[in-house]
């Protein structure tokens, strides 16, 4: 009998609160001050039977991705 390792992926999202002058302006400014949270060794399976990795993080750049409150 084969072995066979099947992916599962999700996606995770945050946000920070930036203050600028236009949303060109927050998205700059976010992208110099993000940083993007973490799992602990334990949550994150490390080490167990699974282990999780969030990858890279990424702005979101659709007309979606900032707001103003």
């Amino acid at each position: 009998m084969n072995t066979y390792q099947v992916l599962y992926t999700a996606t995770a999202s945050t946000v920070i609160t930036i203050e600028a002058d236009s949303p060109e302006e927050a998205r700059e400014l976010a992208d110099e001050q993000f940083e993007g949270p973490t799992l602990c060794a334990q949550c994150s399976g490390w080490g167990g039977r699974q282990d999780l990795d969030l990858g890279d993080w990424e702005q979101d750049e659709s007309d979606g991705g900032v707001w103003s409150e």
